[in-house]
């Protein structure tokens, strides 16, 4: 008989534990989603969000600049090593 109710007393305990706990679980996030709201946070996520992309055109701007750059001075130095070797094959 004590087996029994120590049984029913765990499965009630259990019961009435998950319930708390969902119950917190549901009060904690009802309130960092409420204090997310109310800090502005999500303006600031806004913010961040438009910074991030205007870095990126500015940054996708000098790479492009640099890339072109590197690009000519690599055919300029090909060309020059090109001539080299057809001057050194002509007068060779």
């Amino acid at each position: 008989m004590k087996y029994i109710w120590a049984g029913l007393g765990l499965a009630a305990g259990y019961v009435l534990g998950t319930r708390a706990g969902r119950e917190q679980f549901n009060r904690i996030a009802r309130w960092t989603k409420g204090a997310s709201k109310d800090v502005g946070l999500s303006a600031a996520a806004v913010q961040i969000a438009d910074s991030a992309r205007s870095a990126g055109g500015t940054l996708h701007d000098v790479a492009t600049t640099k890339s072109k750059s590197v690009l000519s001075d690599v055919a300029d130095a090909v060309t020059d090593r090109i001539d080299a070797a057809s001057d050194s094959v002509a007068s060779g």
